[in-house]
């Protein structure tokens, strides 16, 4: 794949303008396109627009996503229904014990993995902001 990348005559594809300008600083890449993945748009329009104080992150369950910071968000806004919504894969374990014990009393935070969509697109119809923590190496 990386001497894809440096081959300047060959066309890149990402998933994100920020995966995208990594790649051209990178690799030097002029020809980087990004391709968004598609949406079911008829599915996420049945989405009221009746919101309440809720907030949601889907996400897989990652350390470099910083999924962990959310529960401290959530002790600064108690006001605020704080949902974490994510995949599990088998390395989940760490990641799962971390979260619990930062939200250990915290009533407003809630953890909820491998939910069907069906509880996802429910999620979606009451939040009011969709929080997305930055990946550690967009902080780097």
């Amino acid at each position: 794949m990386t001497s894809a990348l440096v081959d300047t005559s060959r066309l890149v594809m990402t998933n994100s303008t920020w995966t995208a300008k990594y790649v051209r600083r990178a690799y030097g890449s002029p020809r980087v396109y990004v391709v968004h993945p598609p949406v079911n748009v008829e599915e996420l329009s049945s989405i009221g627009n009746d919101r309440s104080r809720v907030v949601l992150t889907v996400s897989r369950m990652d350390r470099g996503k910083r999924v962990i910071e959310i529960p401290n968000i959530a002790r600064l806004v108690p006001e605020t229904e704080f949902y974490f919504v994510g995949a599990t894969r088998s390395g989940s374990g760490p990641i799962l014990k971390v979260l619990k014990e930062k939200a250990e009393g915290l009533s407003n935070f809630h953890l909820e993995t491998d939910v069907p969509r069906g509880r996802i697109l429910e999620l979606m119809s009451q939040a009011s902001v969709y929080l997305h923590p930055p990946s550690l190496s967009t902080l780097a």
